[in-house]
């Protein structure tokens, strides 16, 4: 009896294996089918409202520093901000009724296969030299975007802005004072716009770069963000920019931690005697 009640047992949970395999399987087909309308909707070469002159698609602009370094062998005025953006705009292209697809309300897609803004770091401090950083402004930026279902996408690219900073050196501080001018490279307001959410640059509480596992020495105490216009003789659109600054300073190794790393080094030094 205790054999057929676990024979029973056995099938009737393959079964059950199999069933949800099969779910699986069937979401993961809706999904797709959905993934591949999107994608070929999209034109990544066209902006969203580029048939709407005067209704631009509008990018919110936010910076997050995870990392600030000072590049004193290159040049003394050379600072490397890293960390990432994140953008947000509507792509009216890519929108879907949750309810003929299944309730899915969000997909991630190829960042390559969708429009992205070509927004550019207007104040490289490589912008006129063959330094290959010069182009490392997003470098991964072909990664996946997230798209929900009213057209909102959001990219989330890691950056890294080499700046000409200005510099205090003395005994009572190290600081740098930097301008970080962001724009799009080849369209004008009546295309493409920036909003900043936040008008401030946020920054990790712990101060260390996630990718490279190197912790900064600065600091950021001030920032700013807004967005600015410009006119031009040569055309009556505008040209808007985000235009942030922000002040690092060199952050002091704690009395604690100097401690704790006089009181490791005695350790080392008591165990190889």
């Amino acid at each position: 009896m205790y054999i057929r009640r676990l024979v029973i047992f056995l099938c009737c949970s393959a079964g059950l294996i199999g069933h949800h395999k099969n779910i699986i399987a069937a979401s993961s087909l809706k999904t797709s089918a959905l993934v591949r309308h999107l994608i070929a909707a999209a034109d990544v070469y066209v902006p969203p409202n580029a048939d709407q002159p005067g209704q631009p698609v509008t990018i919110s602009v936010h910076l997050t520093a995870t990392g600030i370094q000072r590049e004193h062998a290159l040049q003394s005025d050379l600072v490397v901000l890293l960390g990432f953006l994140d953008l947000n705009w509507r792509d009216s292209r890519l929108t879907w009724d949750p309810l003929q697809h299944h309730n899915i309300s969000v997909v991630h897609l190829p960042a390559d296969r969708v429009w992205l803004p070509d927004i550019t770091l207007y104040n490289s401090a490589f912008i006129n030299s063959y330094d290959p950083r010069s182009r490392a402004v997003f470098p991964e930026e072909r990664q996946l975007v997230s798209v929900h279902s009213d057209g909102t996408v959001t990219w989330i690219p890691r950056v890294t802005f080499p700046l000409s900073c200005n510099t205090t050196q003395n005994t009572a501080a190290d600081e740098v004072h930097c301008a970080i001018k962001l724009a799009s490279w080849m369209y004008d307001g009546s295309l493409v716009d920036f909003v900043t959410d936040f008008d401030y640059i946020s920054h990790r509480s712990d101060y260390s770069d996630l990718y490279s596992q190197r912790v900064t020495r600065y600091r950021i105490v001030a920032s700013s963000a807004v967005r600015n216009v410009r006119y031009y003789t040569c055309c009556p659109e505008p040209y808007p920019s985000v235009d942030m600054t922000f002040t690092a300073r060199r952050a002091a190794a704690s009395q604690l931690r100097l401690a704790w790393a006089a009181l490791r080094l005695s350790f080392l030094l008591i165990i190889m005697r």
